[in-house]
């Protein structure tokens, strides 16, 4: 901490309790697919998030996909929106979704023309979720739609 801009403002003490409460990069679907993999690692199938578009976006490409379904609900009195997401009970969903592999993270965003993306459906990788401008898509309706975007991971 000693030599930082936060000690020249700061006392080195409050410097130090600072930089332990400040966060760090913050990924939703990194997060939600985290969540995914930690419910079926101890044998759950059901998980409740807070609602938001970018979520729903990612479900509706795994539920596309036959790994999960999802609804919205509102609980009574509460102003927002919840997703509750049933994943399949199949060991070959509880692989594929355990075993996913991250692209993006708010370090380093990872994005692909449409050319590379087709260079990627033709060795057969198919499981990527792509972030477009039209909405999150998988690779092969990105590429019917002549997209490329920010890979955010493989399934």
């Amino acid at each position: 901490v000693s030599g930082s801009w936060l000690s020249r403002v700061f006392c080195p003490e409050c410097a130090r309790r600072l930089i332990n409460i400040m966060p760090t990069g913050y990924d939703p679907i990194l997060s939600l697919m985290t969540e995914i993999k930690n419910i079926l690692l101890v044998g759950k199938t059901k998980l409740i998030v807070d609602y938001s578009g970018y979520r729903e976006g990612v479900l509706k490409v795994l539920q596309g996909r036959d790994f999960l379904s999802y609804k919205i609900y509102k609980e009574e009195g509460r102003k927002n929106k919840k997703l509750q997401i049933d994943v399949k009970e199949d060991g070959e969903v509880t692989r594929r979704l355990t075993s996913f592999r991250a692209f993006s993270s708010p370090g380093r965003r990872y994005y692909l023309p449409v050319s590379r993306l087709k260079a990627y459906l033709s060795k057969r990788r198919q499981g990527f979720v792509i972030s477009t401008s039209r909405g999150v898509l998988d690779i092969n309706e990105a590429v019917k739609k002549s997209l490329g975007g920010e890979v955010l991971f493989e399934v």
